[in-house]
């Protein structure tokens, strides 16, 4: 439940550093949103993604979501926590999906990226992240509920929600612009921020 998530979209799509027409292939982890990929190719209508993920069920319900593109659109089944990434990407892309791992894997993958991207390519993460305190915490839910409420969800909704949410891993956002600065990458920042909400990311160096 992500009042922003257009606006997180929007953006991914503002701060990559492509023309709209050029041939790129992306990597999305996890296809925790299935629409980020569609969301791209519509986007950059000569760009390829690939969705790299463990859940069978996850992979179909993105394959179903995206036929209409054809062959710039797969699936590829893989443990992206704990197995190689494949090479070479222009840009790497994750949305409501990191927040499953643990910060060892976290910082693991990080670098994982950074190895299967291209020279000048990007990583952007969209995910939510934890607050720096627990005052903003409870700011942060307190202003999430309301917005989640004036979008129609009930209160059953939002408990629903946080249930899911309890095992989840949320880490603040300096500390993943850390991790992704001790990988390699620069120009590291935080783009876009809402409460929990954030759309973070870097660059892989040219050479």
């Amino acid at each position: 439940m992500v009042p922003c998530l257009e606006s997180m979209f929007n953006t991914i799509a503002a701060v990559l550093p492509f023309q709209p027409d050029e041939a790129i292939d992306f990597l999305d982890l996890g296809g925790g949103s299935v629409v980020l990929s569609e969301f791209i190719l519509e986007q950059f209508p000569n760009a390829h993604t690939t969705i790299l993920g463990s859940s069978a069920e996850a992979l179909e319900n993105a394959r179903q979501a995206n036929e209409r593109f054809g062959d710039r659109f797969k699936t590829l089944p893989r443990d992206f926590a704990r197995e190689d990434l494949p090479k070479r990407y222009h840009a790497v892309v994750s949305c409501l999906s990191l927040h499953h791992l643990n910060n060892i894997e976290v910082r693991g993958l990080y670098r994982s990226i950074y190895s299967s991207l291209h020279a000048g390519g990007m990583l952007i993460v969209a995910d939510h992240l934890a607050a720096p305190s627990q005052l903003l915490a409870e700011w942060h839910r307190a202003a999430w509920q309301r917005d989640a409420n004036m979008l129609g969800a009930s209160d059953e909704d939002i408990a629903n929600a946080e249930s899911r949410q309890k095992d989840d891993n949320r880490t603040p956002a300096l500390e993943h612009l850390q991790w992704m600065f001790n990988a390699g990458f620069r120009d590291v920042d935080v783009f876009y921020k809402n409460l929990m909400f954030s759309v973070h990311g870097g660059r892989r160096p040219r050479l």
